[in-house]
Formats: C-alpha cells, structure tokens, sequence
C-alpha cells in the first residue's frame, strides 16, 4: 500500500482530475489543467484553525499538510501524515511541480517512508517518480505520460515499476474454495509497461488502445500475524523463482461519460484481448478476453441522483500463474469480499448503485458533496463459461458514503456484506 491515491484528497483542492488505472493495481493520477488551491491563493483568516495550520503559500511555493488514514481487508489500516509542496508556474496558477513525501505506520507492515515527486512541463504531460522504503515494502516507480503526443490525437503512458508488496491474500483457485485456507504473501515484482491509444475519429467516442506490459514476479510467504504463509498451504502453486509475462494487449473503447471519474450521465465500454506467447520472453502460452460495461442515468427530476450499472467479465485459456488469473473480490469487483478472494481461469460481475446526493457545501473554500449509495452485486469465478452455475454466484449488499469535489476527486468509505461478513474499503474514487 504505498498511498498514492491520497494525493488525491490533496487535489480536491488543487482542482485536479485524478482517475484510478488499474494496471500492476496500482492506483494512477491523471492529471490536466492543474490549478492551485483556491483556499491557498485567497485570505484564509475566516477559514477554520485546521485548514490555515493544513495550507501555508510562500511565494510560488504552496504547502500542505495531509494526514493519512486507509484501510482495506487484506493490508488492514495504515495512518500518518504527508506534507504536500505544490509550485506553481511563473505568472500563472497552474502547477508546475508536486513534492509529496510520506512517513506511514501500518498495523501488520511497520513504518514506511514514501517520496513522491510530479512534474508537469505542460496540461498535457506529466513525469512521476515514486519510492518507497519500508521493512517489508518497498517501490521504485517512473512513469511518463503524454495525452497529445506530437499534438495528435494519440496518447502514451510509459511505465517502469519494481514492487514489493505484503498485503496479498490467497485461497486456492476456484468458485469453492475455502475462507478458512486463507494464506498470506508478499509479492515481488518488475514490470514495463506501454500504453498506446487513438481515437478512431476526431471528436469520436471511439478509441482503440495497444498495450505491452512485461512482468517478472515470484511470491513469498507473508508476514500477518497468526496467518500461515502461502508456501505453507499452497506449496504446488508458488514458483521457486521469478517468472517472467509478457503480455500484448489490443482494446476498443466508447466513451460518452461527461466525466471519467465523477460520471452522471453517459455510457463506457471496453473489449480487449490479450495473448502470451512462451519463448517470447514469456514462460506462458495464454489468450485473455475481457469486457467492461458502464451506464450512468441520472433521475429526469433529479439529475443530482443518478442510477448506475456495471457489468464485467474476463477468461483466460493456457496456462499462467494464479497472479495473472481472473480475480473477484475487492473494491472494484465485488465489495464483500477481499482482494483476489476468487481465482480462477474466468470471472463475471454485476453491480448496480444508487447514489443520492444528500448534502452539499463549500469545505475550505471547495464545494463539497456527500453521497450516499446503497448498491447491490453478484460474481463468480469459473475454468470455463460453462462451468459457470448459480450455486457459486456470490452476492453482495452494501452502502457507499463518499465526499465528492466535481469534477476531480471522490474520497468513499464502501461497507459490504456477503457470504463471509462485512467488509470495509476507505479510498478514493468511486468503484465503477
């Protein structure tokens, strides 16, 4: 858990447009047109003690002191605090540059010490470099992003990642397998990744997408307390040493949403496929196939209530490890049950919410909402289509309360329960 995604909550106020990737699960930030905060730039003498001792402006310097407090089922809850130095450009609001380090005590992993640096040479282009020591975590991350590239319609993500993680969970492969054989792991990981993707018109909701991403990983028993480790319980399905993917990816997307992060109306859907060849520097032979679908309507009467749907399925054929198989559980799955709670070869899900908007205000100089969303879901995991049956189908009921700054950033506490009992995930962003 390296707290990347709290920058965000930061970014509330400094009128960004942040948006989750889910690539290496990693939680990404996209940023354009940067602003400085408001609550930074005016006189803060009527505002609250807190936020005058959370912002202080010197020059073109901007600093703010965040604290931190995350929590999900299988890395459990981490606090602590992150002063944020926002520069801004000469002349101008806009930011040139974000420094954010971090130090961290979590419950199961120790204290962490985290540097983050942002750069952001135009509204178009973002530098990001990441590090992070701790005793049982660490990253280093680069990663360059160019929304325009050449001024075309064409954008590109370049990413270079090492990742060592201690919050993995696992249970065995399939629909059936046991709450109870729970293990622990930490994982170890390199990773390339290139993204590259056009619109297929000007001005078109249409968009195709390549992808190469190359991993190396092997995994090792974990660390949380009174939990066996993975090589203890599930000796047969841990490699002795790095195994290395990699994986070509093609993607066609349609996007109408009004908004890619706080969505009220619009449709998104994505169809891609995957493949893996072994001998190109591959140890794999694999095809993945996977579809996203989303649907935002919001009430005629009441655009502020909006109805949202979202259904997703993945299957893979060959062979690879249980890290790179079809997962069910999690934030932005299904919301009653861990992180990669379900493995297997494929996976739907199903997920339908309601979100209200109960309350809104100005917080710091920010218009501020609070949501609450009561949602309900189904998924399974399964080798093949036509394995899938209803008795493995497992449900979730749950509610959402989010803190909501449009158009840039949602903060959301999502409590569900299922089979297994209630589950709790404090981030940021909506789950679909």
């Amino acid at each position: 858990m390296k707290f990347r995604g709290l920058l965000c909550l930061f970014l509330i106020s400094a009128g960004a447009t942040c948006a989750r990737a889910q690539t290496d699960n990693q939680d990404q930030i996209v940023v354009n047109n940067l602003k400085a905060p408001t609550t930074a730039q005016n006189d803060v003498s009527q505002t609250p003690a807190l936020v005058r001792w959370m912002f202080n402006k010197t020059g073109r310097n901007i600093q703010v002191i965040v604290p931190i407090l995350a929590t999900d089922p299988n890395s459990g809850t981490s606090v602590g605090i992150m002063p944020i130095i926002v520069k801004q450009r000469k002349n101008s609001d806009d930011i040139e540059s974000i420094t954010a380090p971090s130090i961290t005590e979590n419950q199961y992993f120790g204290p962490e010490g985290t540097y983050r640096y942002y750069y952001f040479p135009n509204q178009y282009e973002s530098f990001t470099a990441i590090g992070t020591i701790g005793r049982y975590e660490n990253e280093a991350l680069i990663e360059y992003k160019n929304l325009h590239l050449e001024n075309t319609d064409t954008d590109i993500d370049l990413r270079l990642h090492k990742n060592t993680n201690a919050g993995g969970l696992f249970y065995g492969i399939g629909s059936n397998s046991a709450y109870g054989n729970q293990s622990s792991y930490i994982s170890h990981a390199w990773s390339y990744n290139l993204t590259a993707g056009h619109s297929l018109f000007p001005d078109s909701h249409w968009r195709v997408e390549a992808n190469s991403h190359l991993l190396s990983e092997r995994v090792s028993n974990g660390v949380i307390p009174g939990m066996p480790g993975i090589k203890t319980e599930f000796n047969g399905f841990v490699p002795n040493s790095f195994e290395q993917v990699q994986e070509g990816r093609l993607s066609l997307e349609y996007d109408s949403r009004d908004s890619p992060v706080t969505t009220t109306k619009g449709a998104f859907l994505q169809a891609y496929s995957g493949y893996s060849v072994e001998g190109i520097a591959s140890s794999y032979n694999y095809d993945r196939y996977g579809i996203d679908g989303r649907y935002f309507y919001p009430w005629p009467n009441h655009p502020d209530n909006v109805l949202a749907f979202q259904v997703q399925g993945q299957q893979l054929y060959g062979s690879a490890p249980f890290w790179l198989l079809p997962e069910l559980g999690g934030k932005y799955s299904l919301r009653a049950y861990a992180y990669g709670r379900y493995v297997d070869n494929g996976m739907y899900s199903v997920n339908i919410e309601q979100r209200f908007k109960v309350y809104e205000a100005k917080m710091a100089g920010v218009p501020t909402e609070l949501e609450l969303a009561p949602f309900a879901g189904i998924g399974s995991v399964f080798a093949d289509p036509t394995d899938a049956t209803a008795r493995y189908s497992r449900p979730v009921f749950g509610t959402a309360i989010r803190a909501i700054a449009r158009p840039q950033v949602v903060g959301s506490l999502d409590f569900g329960v299922g089979q297994e009992g209630l589950v709790a995930f404090m981030d940021i962003n909506y789950a679909f």
